[in-house]
């Protein structure tokens, strides 16, 4: 049997593994910026380039990190046209969290099965289409995640 506090550094001990922090903020009717850092442990084995295979490697299975997640502005030329760059949301991740709505329960399926990253690098223009019927979008990203 475990006494209270065993595992833990001390017996009221409080554990955070992984926060969001920033802030998202409309400055014009035609200009909105975002910015979100992501703390948490670093990953062991990340690769940061499958084409030449290059691994970063975190020693310690503590180590802490404070990462960008998104960086962004969004300029409205016109009615109903956005274009956003920066480190953007991934259109489908943003799609499934909307319809999902549990993000702080469990991770959609796209991202729990690596199919995408849930940020990257680039730009996308696009279209909402009348009466809130949908949107198109072209962008390009890095594809680094």
């Amino acid at each position: 049997m475990e006494e209270p506090g065993e595992k833990e550094a001390h017996e009221n001990s409080f554990e955070l593994w992984r926060m969001y922090f920033g802030f998202r903020s409309q400055l014009a009717r035609w200009l909105t910026i975002r910015f979100t850092a992501d703390a948490g442990p670093e990953k062991k084995g990340v690769k940061t380039s499958e084409a030449e295979d290059h691994t970063h490697t975190v020693d310690g299975d503590q180590a802490y990190g404070l990462f960008v997640k998104y960086a962004w502005f969004d300029v409205e030329p016109l009615k109903d046209l956005h274009l956003r760059a920066g480190v953007i949301e991934n259109p489908y991740h943003e799609g499934i969290d909307s319809f999902w709505g549990y993000r702080y329960v469990v991770k959609n399926v796209g991202e729990d099965n690596k199919y995408y990253d849930s940020a990257d690098l680039g730009a996308y223009l696009k279209y909402l289409l009348p009466r809130e019927t949908g949107s198109v979008l072209a962008g390009v990203v890095n594809g680094a995640g």
